[in-house]
């Protein structure tokens, strides 16, 4: 596959290029494949081509290694997240019967066979979603869903042989291994790191002189508060998995003058399905942008739905995972929550995505989680969650601003200020501890 005949054509004629480094781990091209190799040829001689491998290794570096190597050996890895629990761990291995387990103690087989070189239509991934039921389900993902719309990543992101990218956390989390096999695929260099302090990511930024990002908007929304100066040499500023604030956008415009800056939309059973980029972020902040090129999107009883060709295989040739939606006259693409997570509230339908979308639009609060809550009378409240960013904050002056800003039936009946908002593995917040949180533990929560 082209894929890597490109990587090996650059660890045979330049072989110190930097490809991957997380803290003191290093690894040239020349290294990188050599390493990637020696893992497949070894992995080839257990079982064959396709079978499942599952790759529980808490350090990414190790992980994405173990990952590479695996597809060059034609098998199909399922990367779980350091974070997962034993029972989670357990039940995937007994869904997926995985022929290899490669954790922390394991060890290749001394014997080595010859490696296959994959297909673009050869199944490489299974992708982990919670969805909206909290259980992992696996999307099944070829080459050709991901690499075919490499070179419109390029074009969009503004990625070339000379980007620098800069990851943080797990590669289970399929965006971060999307980015990583999109840089390679031009020729880049990754930087990882696993620690969650913008001290220590800004470091490593300046260290191996990062020009593009990419991350969840949570830890922009970190790095924001921490940066105290501008970080001119980023080219690239690239955001995705859950909606940018209007707030944050702004920020960024200031801490990365140089970027460009591109936000997307997309999903583990679709891929990429919009983009927005330069001014259109702060002028249309509440969309998610414009179809990706060889994206159509239509809207049918209000649910969006995607025709693309990098759909997951078992979704094609179209699809919807349940996203409420609607497009303006200009053809941006505006979200307003998932089926699933609608409240019903005496009737009203109301998405906590739109909710959340205008509680950040106060200047006085840091971050926001919007859940639906149990109520005898009219089945659902809405409750939210606020960080605040302004200690001043009171609850009545959020109420004025609710009712400034929101429709009657939307505006939270219950609100909570709490010191930070639980985020999972991905960097999303995770709304699931949240409502644990407020079932077992409201009585700790100043209301």
């Amino acid at each position: 596959m082209d894929f890597f005949k490109k990587i090996g054509m650059i660890a045979k004629n330049d072989p110190d290029r930097l490809c991957i480094v997380k803290d003191s781990k290093k690894y040239s091209y020349g290294e990188f494949f050599n390493v990637a190799n020696d893992i497949a040829e070894r992995l080839s001689s257990i079982g064959s081509v396709m079978d499942k491998v599952l790759i529980y290794k808490r350090d990414c570096l190790e992980q994405f290694l173990y990952f590479f190597g695996a597809s060059m050996a034609g098998k199909i890895s399922i990367l779980c997240p350091p974070t997962i629990s034993n029972r989670k761990l357990n039940s995937m291995i007994e869904k997926i019967q995985p022929k290899i387990i490669i954790s922390d103690n394991f060890e290749l087989p001394a014997d080595k066979s010859k490696v296959p070189l994959p297909d673009k239509k050869d199944i490489f991934l299974g992708a982990l979603s919670s969805g909206t039921t909290g259980e992992e389900k696996i999307i099944w993902r070829d080459w050709a869903s991901w690499t075919e719309a490499f070179p419109i990543q390029s074009k969009i992101f503004g990625i070339h042989e000379k980007s620098i990218l800069f990851i943080h956390g797990p590669f289970s989390y399929t965006a971060n291994l999307n980015s990583a096999l999109h840089i390679l695929s031009e020729g880049g260099s990754i930087v990882l790191t696993d620690k969650n302090r913008p001290s220590s990511w800004v470091h490593v930024i300046k260290k191996y002189g990062v020009n593009v990002v990419f991350m969840v908007p949570a830890y922009y929304r970190m790095m924001v508060k921490y940066l105290n100066e501008p970080l001119k040499d980023i080219e690239s500023v690239v955001t995705g998995g859950a909606k940018l604030d209007f707030e944050t956008a702004c920020s960024l415009f200031k801490i990365f003058p140089n970027a460009k800056i591109t936000e997307y939309y997309g999903a583990s059973e679709l891929s990429y399905v919009t983009y927005n980029t330069g001014e259109d972020i702060i002028k249309k902040n509440l969309s998610v942008g414009k179809p990706f090129p060889g994206v159509e999107i239509w809207i049918k009883e209000g649910e969006v739905w995607v025709k693309s060709p990098y759909i997951a295989p078992d979704y094609r040739p179209q699809a919807t995972v349940g996203d409420i939606g609607y497009m303006d006259s200009e053809g941006f693409l505006y979200l307003e929550g998932r089926k699933g997570d609608v409240i019903n509230k005496g009737g009203q339908k109301i998405f906590p995505e739109r909710v959340e979308s205008i509680l950040l639009k106060n200047p006085k609060i840091e971050n926001a989680a919007v859940i639906g809550v149990d109520d005898q009378l009219k089945g659902q409240e809405v409750l939210a969650m606020i960080v605040k960013k302004d200690k001043s904050l009171t609850i009545s002056e959020v109420r004025e601003f609710c009712r400034a800003n929101l429709e009657v039936y939307e505006r939270p009946s219950k609100i909570m200020f709490v010191n930070d908002l639980p985020l999972n593995s991905n960097g999303k917040i995770d709304k699931r501890r949240i409502k644990s949180q407020f079932l077992l533990d409201t009585h700790k929560i100043k209301i």
